[in-house]
C-alpha cells in the first residue's frame, strides 16, 4: 500500500502529536498538576483515534482504485 505524500505528511503529523499527548501524560503523572495528564490523554487518545480513521480510509480508497 502506497501513500501520497500529502497522507505521509499527515499520518506524521498526527504521529507526532499522539506522541506529544503520551509524553504530557507520562510528565503530568509524576507533577503536581491534576490537569496535564489528563490533557495529554485527551490529545493522545483523540489524535490516535483520527489516525485509524484516516488510515482506514486511506486503505479504502486504495483497495476501490485497485478494483476500477
Amino acid at each position: 500500500m502506497r501513500f501520497t505524500s500529502k497522507q505521509r505528511l499527515l499520518i506524521a503529523a498526527y504521529c507526532a502529536m499522539m506522541l506529544v499527548g503520551l509524553l504530557l501524560l507520562i510528565l503530568g503523572l509524576f507533577g503536581e498538576s491534576w490537569w496535564l495528564p489528563v490533557i495529554g490523554a485527551l490529545i493522545a487518545a483523540g489524535s490516535g483515534f483520527t489516525l485509524s480513521i484516516w488510515l482506514r480510509e486511506f486503505r479504502g480508497q486504495d483497495t476501490l482504485k485497485n478494483r476500477a
